[in-house]
């Protein structure tokens, strides 16, 4: 069970998420199956007696909806959607029909079975002897349109396959009182033995690690396997049995694929060894040489699930559950420098958060406060490196963590700010002022002076006056002073400057809830510090009065 803050971090990508597995479930569904439902200028082809005959008998109840296709009573190829009301609803089914010279009459022509089950219909589709288009346009709610598009191909063996796939829908948000609408499409094809994804939003692409296939995943995609769920997204893909038929080289003879989660550049397999271990397995795709990176962490007797319903690009999330413990959650999140290392602990005792160099009690913690906040080093920054058989509970967190070598910032009111200088002098320049509470790691101290780093042992450099940090114990008393303040647009990444500079270099990107108000700078900027430890200048004009 996801606690609090996560729910605020991950609002809108819950949202997205749900939304693009209800419509995938729904659009897909009816779009696989190759006909649907349409208006009387889609109805206007003329169906041959064989056909309807066909229908009348195996399906006497049902109402035909909509008619696609090309043919007479000698020969021809048409696709139906048929629909009965079952109490306040429809069901829809979906078949196609052929006919071909010498013949003697018309018949199904999907293997395995004559229909399938749908849930909408098509809104147009495209026949040709070898080639099926199927369009499905469905407004989610007034505010979210969206366009699936399925193209199938007839195989060797008269089968129709999926090759492609895309899914178009828009999302809307709020930017200073005006809706901003932002087009995401995201592309599947099944090429040469691989399944691939394509996200592109306004004009910028992404691409999934790709997914090598056997026989046996490939099968997935005829037409006569469709169970409603053609994997549109690789949200659908995680959360589908697609995921366990993967039979590629990255699983060796003898084990077993339990799990998959795929992510942008990254494909994260659980797998259970031969001697009956498991194992989390990250396979990387290297672009230039086509091939994967794979690192393996140690492995494990523990129980290993991923789950793929609530973490997303760059989150992964290890449920469990133990006589012991109960139902718990470690999260992880992936670092800019590529490593995994573990971000949050939940179901135990207490819920921690942890950051490249502090933990926190998630509890009652407002994203803009840190006062239940502890910076130090921790163990725990690689995956790779992790015994899953001794995770940590939320105790090992706050024993092991090292404060020895931070202080924080302790100003004699809350409305007094301590200035950050380029040398140990109040004639020194001032790179900003910062808050109470504020986070230094010590490099030195200096008589009445301490040369610091802001934030982390990597943050911003420079020199405090000893007398306004707390140091050990004193820290617990320390007050947060910062700012309630949030970004405009909380859900889009903003740029982070090296100086207050709006063509400085970005020292990094950050959201809404990934950041804390550190500073000021003159009257037009803030100095922020990132959950990861980057701290650097965003313009004061992108905030608005929060909540706090």
């Amino acid at each position: 069970m996801l606690k609090d803050r996560m729910k605020e971090r991950k609002a809108y990508i819950l949202m997205k998420k749900r939304r693009l597995l209800l419509t995938s479930m729904l659009l897909i569904a009816i779009a696989v199956c190759t006909m649907g439902a349409a208006s009387a200028s889609e109805m206007a082809v003329d169906l041959p007696q064989g056909v309807k005959t066909l229908i009348e008998q195996t399906y006497p109840t049902h109402l035909l909806e909509g008619t696609w296709g090309h043919g007479d009573e000698q020969e021809g190829t048409f696709v139906l959607s048929l629909s009965l009301r079952v109490e306040e609803w429809k069901e829809f089914i979906l078949c196609i029909v052929n006919k071909s010279q010498g013949d003697s009459a018309y018949a199904f022509t999907i293997d395995g079975g004559s229909t399938m089950q749908i849930e909408r219909a098509p809104t147009e589709v495209e026949l040709s002897q070898s080639e099926l288009v199927i369009t499905i346009r469905t407004d989610y709610n007034d505010d979210m349109p969206v366009t699936d598009r399925y193209v199938l191909h007839k195989n060797a063996h008269g089968a129709w396959t999926l090759i492609s796939g895309t899914n178009t829908e828009v999302l809307i948000y709020d930017v200073d009182g005006t809706q901003v609408r932002e087009q995401i499409v995201m592309e599947l094809s099944i090429k040469d033995g691989m399944l691939a994804y394509v996200r592109t939003i306004e004009g910028e692409q992404r691409h999934y690690a790709p997914v090598p296939f056997g026989e046996s995943f490939e099968r997935y995609f005829l037409l006569s396997n469709f169970d409603g769920a053609f994997p549109l997204t690789p949200f659908a893909f995680d959360n589908s049995k697609m995921s366990k038929l993967i039979d590629t080289p990255l699983v060796a003879e003898g084990e077993e694929l339990k799990q998959a989660d795929l992510q942008v550049d990254e494909l994260i397999l659980v797998v259970k060894l031969a001697d009956g271990l498991e194992q989390i397995r990250f396979c990387t795709w290297d672009e230039a040489a086509k091939t994967f990176h794979v690192e393996n962490c140690k492995p494990t007797a523990i129980d290993i699930t991923f789950d793929t319903l609530h973490f997303y690009d760059g989150d992964l999330g290890l449920h469990q559950y133990t006589e012991i413990n109960g139902e718990s959650y470690h999260c992880f999140v992936r670092t800019p420098q590529g490593k995994w290392r573990l971000s949050e602990i939940q179901g135990l005792e207490k819920d921690i958060s942890l950051g490249s160099n502090y933990a926190a009690e998630i509890y009652g913690v407002y994203w803009w406060r840190n006062d239940r906040y502890w910076y130090g080093e921790h163990p725990w920054q690689d995956i790779l490196l992790m015994d899953f058989d001794a995770l940590p509970t939320s105790a090992d967190i706050t024993a092991q963590l090292d404060q020895s070598n931070y202080a924080l910032v302790s100003n004699p009111t809350p409305d007094t700010r301590l200035n950050i200088r380029t040398d140990p002098t109040s004639e020194a320049m001032s790179l900003g002022k910062l808050y109470s509470r504020t986070p230094v790691y010590v490099k030195e101290i200096m008589g009445d002076w301490v040369h610091v780093s802001v934030g982390s042992a990597e943050g911003m450099d420079g020199y405090v006056m000893k007398k306004f940090l707390a140091f050990g114990d004193d820290k617990e008393a320390v007050k947060c002073a910062f700012p309630g303040k949030i970004l405009k647009t909380q859900i889009k990444e903003h740029a982070i400057f090296a100086e207050p500079n709006g063509d400085a270099d970005i020292v990094g990107w950050t959201s809404a809830y990934e950041h804390f108000i550190i500073g000021v700078y003159g009257d037009d900027w803030y100095i922020v510090l990132t959950r990861d430890g980057v701290v650097g200048y965003m313009p004061r004009d992108w905030y608005c009065e929060g909540n706090g």
